[in-house]
């Protein structure tokens, strides 16, 4: 019975032995990290205040972690614990219930050689080696013994981080990380898992090679799961971006939400992709350049191999195009923080890049024509369309001060699609050609309509495209004709028709246009000078030649050369003044036309310095009266007769306000919602070649008079 007590005193020691052992271990190594942390640097100490461990449940905890390198750098770590398994370690399995990271504030920071995180260097650039099939060699031998042999395993069921802060000072990024909260479970360093993720964080002080710089903290939400952590990771599940404002470029976003994410090695799959409160540009008037309500994509592939995606749809976009006083055209999305010139800053990105991959790019990758043929990106897109919803309209706003009225006119989008898009690389032609149409209006009767069907050849566009305006308003234009020839109008409804063919970098075409029912005054004497001198001919007398009986004026110019230098061919124009006879006899023939209707007529009808040939019985309004009385309507009722038969007709209606109404700033615009309640009066009505009345009714510029009322006339 001695060996026998003897065996079991031995036993025991050897057990007192190996939990005293694991009880002090933590404290040795404790007290080595603090040695190893004071060998990093002359000023570097690390001092971990609290430690236990329970040797029955397996339970390690390290608290008040400080770390400090210079008189202003820290780093700190409130809490870490760890809950291990004992019995794995025999079979080689290092197995963690649970890991706790609380609390960790660290700061990393990067010059030319180093990395520094938590005042612990990192060398940048390892020696190469010189030999590098030899090391390929052993790496490959390496890799077998492992796999031949049987490695140690790492099991965590969870790991959760809360308050993580990390100072990030790079070369190329600068950045206040904060982790809110972080959790992993179900973690196997051999076996191909599904580990789930759940990240809540936020950025803030974003700065990236002088580029970009956020203002407010960026949120980001990351869930879904991890695959093949230890060989290929894969991720699978949805991101979640929001709040993020921009300084250089100026930006906003309020949110971008990828659900249906795939990410693996060469490959990303997104099934929708949600975008809202996009604005981008520097404000002007307290306007952004450019916002979105929303954008929304389906499905999206990208690979290294090229891009496919579904219907890219849009809804709400604003559009502020605006010139200054001075003629400057503000659309700047790039705001005041980036000091460095964009040629300076394509210079330094194209010398880094050559510096970086000058003596790698063909090391291992074979020759320039394999390189070429790799980088081959190819492009499907199924197609671009807006689609707003009935309480939202999609505006581009045109705004001039640099002319005088301004001119300030909307431009309300009422469709607009691209068809799909194909092309086997970037540099390719489309396959098939692509399809754009738009239609728009500025007002309640304009149209605007754009079609082209095009592809490209060498970097240039080819194809056909026309461009359609209909019943556009000539009045808000007053600014540029004044500019141009010295004449503003009086009243004058504006068609365009474009054709264009764009082949071999050139183009050819035509523009015709046709003002109707217009009526010009001269504004600017110097200007009508000069112009006249241009064509050789009072400008007046030529707007005479290209005006008919009705007052329309019709022009034709034709479009030829270079598409980036194309001539506009006005000695065309010239001959067209040539070949027209001086029209006469207008007057006598609307009064033949409108003698069974001479009750309608005013004592003024034939003032000869009347803007109207014939005036009609004016529209006596109230103050501040903008709605058609039912006197009003009887009236009109006998003027639609008379536009329903008399085809050949234009009616005028020049809408006036009162010296009293004139106090308040808006005084024009009351004047025009006059003159708009009769347009949208008359549109009800088609003539007898089922044409709109409408399209035959041009409004005026708003005048003063003694008292408020609306003149109509043909």
């Amino acid at each position: 019975m001695k060996w026998f007590k003897r065996l079991f005193i031995v036993f025991l020691l050897l057990i007192l032995a190996t939990g005293a052992s694991l009880q002090l271990a933590p404290m040795f190594a404790i007290q080595w990290l603090e040695d190893f942390y004071a060998q990093q640097g002359p000023n570097h100490k690390l001092q971990i205040q609290n430690w236990s461990l329970n040797l029955i449940d397996g339970e390690l905890a390290l608290s008040n972690i400080h770390a400090k390198w210079s008189t202003d750098q820290q780093a700190t770590i409130d809490d870490i614990s760890v809950d291990i398994r004992w019995l794995p370690l025999f079979n080689k399995q290092l197995v963690m219930n649970e890991i706790q990271l609380n609390g960790v504030r660290i700061p990393i920071t990067e010059d030319d050689s180093n990395l520094s995180i938590a005042g612990i260097q990192i060398p940048l650039n390892g020696p190469k080696s010189s030999n590098t099939n030899q090391t390929s060699d052993n790496k490959d031998d390496n890799i077998d013994a492992v796999e031949s042999g049987n490695p140690w395993a790492i099991e965590i069921n969870s790991i959760n981080i809360q308050q993580h802060t990390y100072q990030l000072n790079m070369k190329a990024l600068s950045s206040k990380v904060m982790i809110e909260k972080l959790s992993l479970s179900n973690f196997h360093s051999l076996e191909n898992r599904e580990t789930s993720i759940n990240l809540e964080g936020k950025i803030a002080n974003l700065l990236m090679s002088n580029l970009a710089q956020a203002d407010t903290e960026l949120s980001i939400n990351v869930q879904g799961s991890l695959f093949s952590l230890m060989k290929s990771p894969k991720f699978s599940g949805s991101v979640l971006i929001e709040d993020l404002v921009l300084q250089n470029p100026i930006a906003q976003l309020a949110s971008l939400r990828i659900d249906g994410l795939n990410i693996e090695e060469q490959k990303l799959v997104s099934n929708d992709l949600i975008l809202s409160g996009l604005a981008l540009g520097e404000q002007t008037d307290k306007q952004f350049w450019l916002t979105l309500d929303k954008y929304w994509l389906n499905q999206l592939t990208l690979t290294s191999f090229g891009l496919t995606t579904g219907i890219h749809y849009v809804s709400g976009l604003k559009v502020n195009n605006y010139r200054d006083q001075n003629g400057e055209i503000e659309y700047s999305i790039a705001g005041s923080g980036n000091t460095e010139k964009p040629e300076e800053h394509q210079n330094s990105i194209e010398k880094d890049n050559s510096a970086n991959s000058a003596d790698d790019a063909f090391d291992d990758k074979g020759s320039r024509e394999q390189i070429k043929e790799a980088s081959s990106f190819a492009i499907n897109i199924e197609g671009i369309t807006l689609q707003d919803s009935k309480d939202t309209i999609s505006t581009i706003w045109f705004r001039d001060q640099s002319i005088d009225p301004n001119y300030v006119v909307p431009m309300a989008l009422k469709s607009f699609s691209v068809s799909a898009l194909s092309m086997k690389d970037i540099d390719a032609p489309f396959e098939p050609d692509v399809n754009i149409k738009l239609m728009a209006s500025v007002d309640n009767y304009s149209e605007i309509n754009f079609n082209a069907q095009l592809n490209r050849k060498e970097g240039w566009p080819m194809g056909k495209a026309s461009l359609e305006l209909e019943q556009f308003n000539i009045i808000p234009l007053n600014g540029y004709m004044t500019k141009a020839i010295g004449y503003r109008a009086q009243k004058g409804m504006l068609n365009v028709n474009t054709q264009v063919t764009l082949n071999d970098e050139t183009l050819n075409g035509e523009t015709r246009i046709f003002l109707r029912n217009s009526k010009l005054e001269p504004k600017n004497r110097n200007t009508i000078s000069r112009v006249s001198k241009q064509i050789s001919m009072p400008v007046d007398t030529a707007l005479d030649l290209l005006r008919d009986d009705n007052g329309n004026l019709q022009l034709s110019i034709p479009m030829s050369g270079k598409i980036s230098d194309p001539d506009f061919a006005y000695d065309d124009v010239m001959n067209q003044l040539g070949t027209l006879a001086l029209k006469t006899a207008s007057m006598h023939y609307l009064q033949q036309s409108l003698q069974p209707y001479g009750a309608l007529i005013s004592l003024l009808s034939f003032a000869t310095d009347s803007i109207m040939a014939i005036r009609l019985n004016q529209l006596d309004f109230k103050e501040e009266q903008t709605e058609l009385s039912q006197s009003h309507k009887d009236y009109l009722d006998k003027v639609v007769k008379i536009l329903t038969e008399k085809t050949e007709l234009e009616l005028q209606v020049c809408p006036y306000v009162s010296k009293q109404e004139t106090q308040q700033e808006t005084w024009a615009q009351l004047g025009q919602a006059r003159a708009e309640s009769v347009k949208t009066y008359l549109a009800q009505y088609n003539d007898k070649n089922s044409e709109n009345l409408a399209k035959r009714t041009t409004l005026c510029v708003t005048e003063v008079a003694d008292t408020p009322h609306v003149d109509l006339g043909v």
